[in-house]
């Protein structure tokens, strides 16, 4: 027996979404973790693009 009585307290729908999405943004996370140069590059890439963009954009 608990605390609150006989009830029984559920997750919502909306926690269980947000745990879905959790588990699946750790999937990604696990999946890339090994490439670290690769994620190195990518994200010097992706700087310099968002450098040049800020350049241009003056």
């Amino acid at each position: 027996m608990n605390s609150l009585g006989d009830t029984d307290i559920g997750g919502s729908g909306a926690s269980s979404s947000f745990s879905r999405i959790g588990m699946y943004t750790q999937h990604i996370l696990d999946r890339v973790t090994p490439f670290v140069s690769l994620r190195w590059i990518t994200n010097f890439i992706l700087l310099i693009i968002f450098f040049l963009r800020i350049f241009f954009a003056q």
